[in-house]
């Protein structure tokens, strides 16, 4: 779809950094979420759990409201496109 597309949406600005938030929130999602679910492994194992189970609260809290930003982001990008 996208060869099809290029001369409509690829040259316009809106799109390239649409294309380029979207890549962001792919690798918050598999990289960052997936390194604090190992910490959260790590602090399940470990006796003192509260201090690790509230360090790897804050960070799951931190990965979500980065992903929804993002979204917020996309969205808005797709109801004003500038160029």
């Amino acid at each position: 779809m996208m060869i099809e597309l290029h001369q409509v949406w690829g040259v316009q600005l809106w799109f390239r950094v649409k294309m380029a938030v979207l890549l962001l929130i792919v690798i918050n999602g598999l990289g960052f979420r997936r390194a604090v679910g190992k910490r959260l492994g790590q602090a399940l194992s470990d006796c003192s759990l509260t201090t690790h189970w509230r360090a790897a609260n804050r960070n799951f809290m931190l990965v979500q409201l980065i992903q929804m930003l993002l979204f917020l982001v996309i969205y808005v990008l797709s109801i004003f496109k500038f160029n």
